[in-house]
Parts: structure tokens; C-alpha cells; sequence
């Protein structure tokens, strides 16, 4: 910035702001440094201005708890396994994001007794990047089962799917709600049902690269 009036140009200076619109932004030290120059007109003896070193620090954000609940296990008949459409895994999992906030700012005194400061959760909404569902034991005989899923229940999300004997991963960066429809239409399917007695799943999910990842919901069909 540039001026004529010291006092113009430090009333600026003093509403430049640091802005860091991640959700949850990588803590640290965020080094700046001021220079300022004077222009003189005729005078004999020009002042310098030396350089300010500042800083803003960015604290550790608060994390957030990833809960995956619902249904853990159910049982249906052979033919259901061996219908064309298969079961459905997930039919009502739940995703929730969480982060514990006091429900007062702290004062000196709780700081001193931590025991009896108020705590609470709540909910936030955040985007996931990858929930996968895991096949635990022997992976699927692709003779006779497999994990499905209709490419139509991606159209308008920013997901995508990959599919193997070893599990269902889905992956974009893309909201909770949507990660909650894909994994409810996810279906088992078994053609040969009678020959295999169970089938365990454990499903997990992932924000930030793994930054933060969600519980291990086991699921047992």
C-alpha cells in the first residue's frame, strides 16, 4: 500500500487479516514479514524504516470423531442371497462427524480443575473422500458371489466406485449423505447360498487422505 498520511497508512495496515478457510486447517507458525520505504523530497537526512519479522500461529484444530453405526448383523434366507438383485449390506448406516466442545469458554479456574469442566458433542458436516467395504476371511468366489452396485446411484455425486474379490471401495471427495445413499444400495449377492453358512464385512471410511478416519463397523450376514 501507498500513501502520503503515516496515520492513513497504519489504520490499513491494522485491518489486513490472515484468512484460512480450510475446515480444518494445518496448525502452525505462518511467518510474514513487513517492509516499508520512505521517499523524500529535498531533505538532507532521509529516515529508514527496518523491516518487521510477525507471525501468525494457527492452533490445532479440534478433530472430529467419524461413527459409522447401524444394522451389525441380520439373516435372510438362501433365496434372497440368490435373487438377481442380492441383499442389501447396508440397508440404514448411519455416518456421523463429531467434535467435543466445552460449553463455556474456560476461565483460569477450569483450566485449573478439568475434572468438572462442561464438555459436549456436536455434530458437524464435513466431506468424506473414501469409505471402503472390506471382505474379512477368504475373499469372494467370484464363481458364485460378489458385491454389486448400480453405477446410477453415482450420477450427480462426485463419487466413483472400484469392486473386487477383496472388498467395495468408494472414493471422490463428496458429502456424508451421499457416502450414506451409495453404501445403502451396495448389495451381496450368492448364487450357491446354501454352500456357505456367513459372511463377515468391516466397513471404514476416511477424510482428508486419512487424516481422519472413522470407527471399524463390523458387519456379519
Amino acid at each position: 500500500m501507498e500513501g502520503d498520511d503515516i496515520e492513513n497508512i497504519n489504520q490499513a495496515l491494522q485491518k489486513v487479516s490472515y484468512i484460512n478457510s480450510r475446515q480444518f486447517p494445518t496448525s502452525g507458525i505462518r511467518r510474514l514479514k513487513v517492509s516499508s520505504k520512505v521517499q523524500c523530497f529535498g531533505e538532507d537526512i532521509c529516515i529508514s524504516i527496518p523491516d518487521i519479522d510477525a507471525y501468525v500461529m494457527v492452533f490445532q484444530a479440534k478433530e472430529p470423531k467419524i461413527t459409522i453405526s447401524g444394522m451389525d448383523h441380520f439373516a435372510r434366507p438362501a433365496t434372497q442371497f440368490e435373487n438377481v438383485k442380492g441383499v442389501n449390506l447396508l440397508p440404514d448406516i448411519r455416518i456421523v462427524s463429531t467434535v467435543t466442545k466445552m460449553e463455556h469458554p474456560p476461565d483460569f479456574k477450569e483450566t485449573m480443575d478439568r475434572v468438572h469442566k462442561p464438555v459436549m458433542l456436536e455434530e458437524m458436516h464435513h466431506n468424506l473422500d473414501f469409505c471402503d467395504i472390506l471382505v474379512i476371511g477368504a475373499e469372494l468366489d467370484p464363481k458364485q458371489e460378489c458385491l454389486e452396485l448400480d453405477r446410477k446411484e453415482l450420477e450427480g455425486k462426485h463419487l466413483d466406485a472400484t469392486n473386487s474379490t477383496t472388498g467395495y471401495s468408494i472414493y471422490g471427495v463428496d458429502t456424508m449423505k451421499n457416502y450414506e445413499q451409495v453404501l445403502q444400495q451396495v448389495r451381496y449377492r450368492n448364487w450357491h447360498a446354501s454352500s456357505i453358512f456367513d459372511r463377515k464385512f468391516r466397513i471404514k471410511c476416511s477424510e482428508l487422505n486419512g487424516r481422519y478416519t472413522s470407527n471399524e463397523f463390523n458387519l456379519e450376514v
